[in-house]
């Protein structure tokens, strides 16, 4: 499953390349820029523990569907 990235942050050289993500993020200082960064990283962390439990979600249906419903 491709996700598609929240933001991105640029400089002046990849302002163009704005092909998989939503948005861009042209930072006006250094410390915002870290900042961003952090943030971007925690965005990063968060898309692969949906994909975790997205994934664990399925593991538990198929077990769950080995089981019949009472009626």
């Amino acid at each position: 499953m491709k996700l598609k990235k929240a933001f991105k942050v640029a400089n002046e050289k990849d302002q163009k390349d704005q092909k998989n993500t939503f948005f861009t993020i042209i930072p006006a200082t250094e410390k915002a820029k870290d900042y961003i960064l952090e943030l971007k990283k925690a965005n990063e962390d968060l898309q692969d523990i949906v994909i975790q439990q997205e994934k664990e979600i399925e593991n538990l249906k198929k077990k769950l569907s080995k089981y019949e419903t009472i009626k």
